[in-house]
Formats: structure tokens, sequence, C-alpha cells
């Protein structure tokens, strides 16, 4: 007997922007923890926090631009103004983005930036989440629609930034350098560290 194949559920365009909200909260948690730590070396972890979150949410905020922010102005009233409020915040969220990616996890005022960063987007989206993403349930918007439209626009603008970041891996392996892992990096310096304290203990 043959089985039946399960659809996978299909997320409404709030319930994808949310999921995006918290995927970037995690990761701007995950910086705060290992910046804050005090001891090993976490440049390279946190250079990669910063690298996935910048791309996160220059892909967020174009689904938005370009398929999200279109259709709320149709559906809420002209002076509602949610779409003008929300793309103003990300004008100043991606100079800082630009700025952010300019930088190193390794210079303290990109960190500094990074965390400043954090604390816009975390204020903006709960706003929005408790303001526009509300009124918009009460609508006869067809969120569905609209999820599957900016979740095909976000898978492809993903695959673009994947195929980018290989053909430079390509290129670093060509010229006979290896690109560091952020993993590798990370374990090295827990065993140091455990190394360190197995020392310590040994010499007194």
């Amino acid at each position: 007997m043959a089985t039946k194949k399960v659809s996978p559920k299909l997320q409404d365009a709030i319930t994808l922007l949310i999921d995006d909200h918290k995927h970037m909260k995690a990761l701007f948690e995950n910086f705060k923890k290992y910046h804050e730590c005090t001891y090993g070396d976490f440049h390279d972890l946190n250079q990669e926090i910063i690298d996935a979150v910048c791309t996160e949410f220059k892909i967020y905020a174009r689904i938005k631009e370009e398929i999200f922010y279109p259709a709320i102005q149709k559906t809420l009233p002209i002076q509602h103004g949610a779409h003008n409020v929300a793309q103003g915040k990300h004008d100043v969220a991606k100079k800082l983005v630009a700025q952010i990616e300019g930088g190193s996890a390794a210079n303290s005022i990109t960190c500094k930036r990074f965390a400043v960063l954090g604390a816009k987007i975390d204020q903006y989206t709960l706003e929005e989440e408790n303001t526009t993403f509300a009124e918009l349930r009460e609508t006869n918007l067809n969120l569905i629609s609209l999820g599957r439209e900016m979740s095909s626009r976000k898978n492809a603008l993903k695959a673009k930034k994947r195929s980018t970041r290989h053909g430079k891996a390509a290129k670093f392996a060509a010229n006979g350098v290896e690109k560091p892992s952020w993993l590798g990096a990370w374990i090295q310096s827990l065993k140091s560290h455990r190394a360190g304290r197995y020392r310590y203990r040994m010499l007194r």
C-alpha cells in the first residue's frame, strides 16, 4: 500500500517573518555570549555570527521591501504609514550593516556597532509584531499566498549568496589558502583552556 506524501506545512507571511526575527535574535544572543567570554579567542566564531546576521538581515529586508510592503500598502489604510516607518528603520539598519561588514570581529568599534544593530532590530521587530502584524491578521490579505511568494524569493536569494560564497571558497583553494573554520577554532580554544587549567592544577 502506497504511503501518502505529507506536504510541508505552509507558512504565512507573518509567521515567516517572525521566524526570521527569532533566528536573528538567537544569533545576536550567541554573539553576546561569546564576546563576553573571559577566556579563549572567539574572534573567528564571532565573525561567522556577524557575517550570518548581515546576510540574514539583507535578505530579510529585501523580501519585505520587494513583496511584503507593497502588499500591506494596498491592504492597510494609507494613513497607517507602517511601510514608511519600517522602511526608514531598514535604511538605518542597512547603513549599520554596511559599516559592520567593512570591519572585523577583532575590532571593538565593529563589535559595538553590531550590538547597536542588535538593539535596533530587536526593538523594531517587537514593535512590528505587536502592531502591524496584529492588524494584518484582521484583514482579508491572503497571508499564505504572500508567504509562499516571500519564501520562494528568500530561497532564491540564499541560493545566490551560497553560489557567491562557494565561488570565493574555490578561489581560496586555487591559491592554496584554506578558509579557517570557526568551529575548529572554537574547539581548539576550549582544548587550550582546559589544558591550561590542568597544568595549573598540576603545578599547585
